[in-house]
């Protein structure tokens, strides 16, 4: 995250592992999932992303990966 949105954070500990696929032939990615904590820094987009944005957990947008949305969703389902 220091990387990709240029801030610090704390992990807390790990909520899920995923296989997924992306692009156009299909390449496979294996998607790690933390609950994590923000400790320094305002995320701002930098490399490969174009914009960063927060979301109410039950308010979140289509996501284009498969298992970003299922892991999310879980997490909406178990906050409520």
């Amino acid at each position: 995250l220091r990387e990709e949105l240029n801030v610090g954070i704390s992990i807390e500990r790990i909520v899920d592992a995923q296989v997924d696929t992306y692009g156009s032939r299909g390449e496979y990615s294996l998607n790690l999932f933390y609950k994590a904590h923000l400790i320094s820094g305002i995320p701002q987009p930098s490399g490969e992303i174009r914009e960063v944005e927060w979301f109410e957990i039950d308010r979140l947008p289509n996501l284009t990966y498969k298992s970003t949305q299922s892991v999310l969703s879980n997490l909406a389902q178990a906050s409520a």
